[in-house]
Parts: structure tokens; C-alpha cells; sequence
């Protein structure tokens, strides 16, 4: 996996430390195919996560589409840093955020106890309130730097 597409992962942190006992300083090997991890890893996120919502039920499905919000706005929030400010968010965002595997794990356990709505109401409310002050912040400091240069996308050169 390249540098930068670890960026993408968003890895909480028991991501961060199953990679590093994984590597254990060596470098990890890049594969042809490893720009489909970031993808896989949201698909695994995302279903998982719905499916738990659609069996709590009805109660469940707000709840869970509030964290799914919450969720997509930081991996959109991750694509777009990296993309017109050319830096990451910060690491203590993911790691209060749980990363993905913590925020899975932790859906998982609640719905295992049948305590899945408030723990993803919960787990909405702190996520979303975390990404999104901290995003905020991030573009109004950009929008401030006197010694930025704008980028104008013209709609031709984009992929």
C-alpha cells in the first residue's frame, strides 16, 4: 500500500496497530490492486453498518443513516483535504473518531447487546460533531492564509 493511499483508509487505532506488529518496520508491499483497499474497506464499513441498522428495524434506521451521514462527510472531507489542500487531516481526528475498524467494532458489540440505536445515535452525534467542527476549522484557516494560492478547477483537466 502507497503512502498515499493509506491516507485514504481512514485506520483507527487498532488499524494502526494490527499494520504496525503486520510491518514491523519493513515496507509493506505494493500490489497492482492496492488502490482497491480504501473502496473495500468503505464497502465493508458501510454495509456492515446497514445491515446492523436494517436488523434493529425500524427504531434503527435513523440512527443509522445519521452515522452512515457522519461518516461519508469525513471520508469526503479526506478526499477533498487531500485534494485542494494537499495535507491530511490531522491523526487525532481519526483516532477520536475511532477509524473505521473502531467504529465497527463498537456498532458490532452494541448489536450484539441489543443496544444498537442509542450507541449509533451516540456514535452519530460524537462523529459528526467531531468532523465537522474540525473541517470547518481546517478550510477557515485555509480560506485565511494570506500566502494561499487558489486552485480553480475549469472542469477539463479533471478525471
Amino acid at each position: 500500500m502507497t503512502d498515499t493511499l493509506a491516507l485514504y483508509r481512514d485506520d483507527g487505532p487498532l488499524a494502526r496497530a494490527v499494520m504496525a506488529a503486520v510491518s514491523r518496520g519493513t515496507q509493506p508491499a505494493r500490489h497492482r490492486l492496492a488502490w482497491l483497499v480504501p473502496p473495500l474497506l468503505r464497502a465493508v464499513e458501510y454495509g456492515g453498518i446497514a445491515v446492523l441498522g436494517w436488523r434493529a428495524g425500524a427504531s434503527g434506521l435513523g440512527a443509522t443513516y445519521a452515522l452512515l451521514a457522519a461518516m461519508a462527510f469525513r471520508h469526503y472531507d479526506i478526499v477533498y483535504r487531500l485534494r485542494h489542500q494537499a495535507a491530511p487531516p490531522p491523526a487525532w481526528v481519526g483516532t477520536a473518531g475511532l477509524g473505521w475498524d473502531g467504529r465497527v467494532v463498537v456498532v458490532l458489540a452494541a448489536a450484539l447487546t441489543d443496544v444498537y440505536v442509542p450507541t449509533a445515535i451516540g456514535l452519530a452525534v460524537w462523529c459528526g460533531a467531531l468532523f465537522v467542527a474540525e473541517s470547518v476549522t481546517s478550510w477557515v484557516r485555509v480560506a485565511r492564509d494570506p500566502t494561499r494560492t487558489v486552485a480553480m478547477a475549469t472542469g477539463d483537466d479533471e478525471e
